[in-house]
């Protein structure tokens, strides 16, 4: 059940906007504040990473100065498992780990034809 409100929300958000995962965390973290941290961030990342696993959603590390590179699975395992990602970036130049619905993602959740979200484009440097 709590999993499956995770990957909703993943979604739900992911098709909204490109969002960083420390967002996602606090997003979650209100909706089950009675789960504690490690065991939610768990549930967070298998979620994440299987939406990812099925071309739902896209992970890329955004950096400010070189600018964003999409992962693949693997990376998004390696990129996720790492607690720094789920914090805030220090500075507003840090680089950041944000997720975006795919065009499939898009079309599962919202259950029609639709593009990527304006702000997932112009993260990817699309228009």
């Amino acid at each position: 059940m709590i999993r499956d409100e995770a990957r909703r929300q993943i979604l739900s958000m992911a098709v909204d906007d490109a969002f960083g995962l420390w967002e996602l965390r606090w997003t979650l973290e209100a909706c089950f504040p009675e789960i504690p941290r490690p065991a939610l961030l768990k549930i967070v990342q298998e979620a994440l990473y299987g939406l990812v696993a099925a071309g739902l959603v896209a992970v890329e590390i955004d950096d400010p100065a070189a600018g964003s590179v999409q992962q693949t699975v693997d990376e998004v395992a390696r990129i996720i498992a790492e607690e720094r990602w789920w914090e805030p970036p220090a500075e507003p130049s840090a680089p950041r780990v944000v997720f975006f619905a795919t065009p499939a993602g898009e079309r599962a959740y919202l259950g029609r034809e639709a593009t990527a979200s304006p702000r997932a484009a112009s993260i990817r440097g699309g228009a």
